[in-house]
């Protein structure tokens, strides 16, 4: 969805990564190693060389929708492994879970960084459910494509 502003995009994904840790060997009576899809919802900047530009309060300023469009979040805290992603997150003062993606190394690579929130469906969420809650980020994503970044000082 574009954005009021040049260079950012409005998004949402959709992964299942149950794949990624399926054992080797199943056993009767294991755990099922199916966790859910999960759904991304949040601001994707293009076109950049890094993540050191990425418009943290911005971001911040699209938390009031998205979480009263849902009280699912996932609410860990993300990896952010570069420092001024890291120092941006904490300077923006929005909850701990509001930061996942990809930054500084997926824009050396791709020239794309994202940042955002996750939803962590449940593992045994149906095809139809799936496209139900899809409908319902996508209207999030309208709503989101409404809001004007605040203004520098």
């Amino acid at each position: 969805m574009p954005s009021p502003v040049v260079g950012y995009m409005i998004a949402a994904e959709v992964e299942d990564t149950s794949a990624r840790t399926w054992p080797a060997h199943l056993q009767p009576g294991d755990l099922n190693p199916v966790t859910g899809p999960k759904i991304w919802v949040g601001l994707r900047q293009h076109d950049v060389t890094g993540s050191q530009g990425f418009d943290w309060d911005y971001l911040a300023s699209l938390w009031p929708l998205m979480s009263a469009a849902h009280d699912d979040w996932i609410t860990t805290g993300p990896g952010l492994p570069t420092p001024h992603d890291r120092a941006a997150w904490r300077c923006i003062g929005s909850p701990r879970h509001l930061g996942y993606g990809f930054g500084h190394r997926e824009a050396i690579k791709n020239n794309v960084c994202m940042f955002g929130a996750r939803i962590q469906l449940p593992a045994d969420t149906q095809l139809g459910q799936i496209v139900d809650e899809l409908h319902k980020v996508a209207q999030l994503l309208l709503n989101m494509a409404t809001v004007k970044p605040p203004v520098e000082q």
